[in-house]
């Protein structure tokens, strides 16, 4: 995950990235294949694993998958397919930890409210470029306030995060956006930092997904009774955590609570947008600012 840069005194989060993979070559008895879920460290390195059950699918395994571990302050990030109502109360109310959540078509309503909001006007808060994998890629992020809420449990802030991909043989350039929610304030975390987990999230995929695959070639084994699998998915883990590289001096010690940073009375970066007024008269805006936040109104 890339380096972040803080205010002083400020301590460095813990983060955790939460994803499933299928297991293509191992298959139970009845067929079907065999699916884990897992929970990656920033550092990289996988400290919980469960199997999903055929008759299931990953979003009833969270929970479980997490409840055991101490996530105080932490930030967990996870796909669409985990940004549920219930997965986001849990987080916080049970085990007062932060989420990211990326909104797709599973929260069409809440997703629309997103693509509705004047992004426009928010001025451009962090950008990062990176080449991997034949792929030259910029990301660009925003963030802004509701005041009247984003009808998710606990979130703060919404996100847009911009993707130019460009391939570098063909050439050719695809252009993605990506809505989401978090619970983090904006005293609690910088753009950059959104951004910064945002892409670690992303980089479970060759961190963990494509070192199985290729180094150790996870897809081609037949190995397939009772819970070998998953044990089999475990060794593979802690060789690939063995041979990585040691994180560094400044980054925390995984899941070991650290003393939160006391909220300053008003975040210096945070964006607050004012629309015109000349043209609110004529055409009363969805998104207004409150007189007394400055934060945004919405219908």
């Amino acid at each position: 995950m890339p380096p972040v840069r803080r205010r002083p005194n400020q301590h460095p989060r813990r983060t955790l990235a939460v994803d499933g993979k299928t297991v293509r070559g191992a298959r139970r008895q009845d067929g079907t294949q065999v699916h884990l879920l897992a929970a990656m460290t920033g550092n990289g390195q996988v400290i919980a694993q469960r199997e999903v059950s055929s008759r299931t699918n990953e979003i009833t395994v969270f929970k479980p998958l997490l409840a055991p571990l101490d996530l105080a302050d932490a930030v967990v990030t996870f796909d669409a397919l985990h940004s549920q109502t219930e997965h986001a109360r849990f987080l916080v109310e049970d085990k007062q930890a932060h989420y990211i959540a990326v909104i797709k078509g599973n929260h069409r309503t809440l997703q629309h409210k997103l693509k509705q909001l004047p992004w426009r006007e928010v001025p451009l808060q962090g950008r990062t470029r990176a080449t991997a994998h034949g792929r030259d890629e910029i990301r660009r992020i925003k963030t802004c306030s509701v005041a009247r809420g984003l009808d998710f449990p606990h979130a703060a802030q919404a996100v847009q995060v911009v993707r130019r991909r460009r391939t570098v043989t063909a050439g050719k350039v695809t252009l993605e956006r990506v809505y989401g929610v978090t619970s983090l304030r904006p005293h609690q975390a910088e753009p950059a930092d959104l951004a910064s987990w945002v892409r670690g999230h992303w980089g479970i995929e060759n961190k963990i997904h494509y070192v199985r695959d290729t180094t150790y070639s996870e897809d081609a084994s037949r190995v397939r009774t009772g819970t070998a699998p998953r044990a089999m998915a475990s060794l593979r883990n802690l060789a690939s955590a063995l041979s990585g590289t040691p994180a560094t001096t400044t980054s925390p010690p995984d899941f070991v609570t650290t003393p939160a940073t006391p909220p300053p009375t008003r975040h210096p970066r945070h964006h607050v947008i004012k629309p015109d007024r000349s043209i609110e008269r004529r055409h009363p805006a969805p998104y207004a600012p409150d007189r007394t936040t400055g934060q945004l109104y919405g219908s």
